[in-house]
């Protein structure tokens, strides 16, 4: 997460999501240049966990092309060094059968 508003970086990417998306996202900013078209629903996803400070689950239908039979729930959660300030999200996803 950086600056205002904030923008995000993928700084750990697992190996499953990348195969699920046949991409490697580690190092990606979120934006649609280097994440694709759905970046701004992710993105609106992240500023709303910023905002409530609080973990947020949601589910959808996968958006990587030829997959897009999959669906997935995920779990974005804040992080704080100081236990004040958010400055970092985790996130974990699982596809749905």
């Amino acid at each position: 997460m950086i600056g205002d508003p904030p923008s995000f970086k993928f700084r750990l990417v697992g190996t499953q999501i990348t195969q699920w998306a046949a991409r490697d996202y580690t190092g990606a900013t979120l934006n649609e240049a280097e994440y694709g078209p759905q970046w701004r629903r992710v993105h609106d996803i992240y500023v709303d966990v910023l905002r409530v400070r609080a973990p947020i689950h949601s589910e959808y239908d996968a958006p990587w092309s030829g997959r897009d039979f999959l669906s997935y729930e995920r779990i974005v959660a804040p992080l704080s060094r100081d236990g004040l300030a958010v400055d970092m999200l985790f996130g974990a996803l699982d596809m749905l059968r």
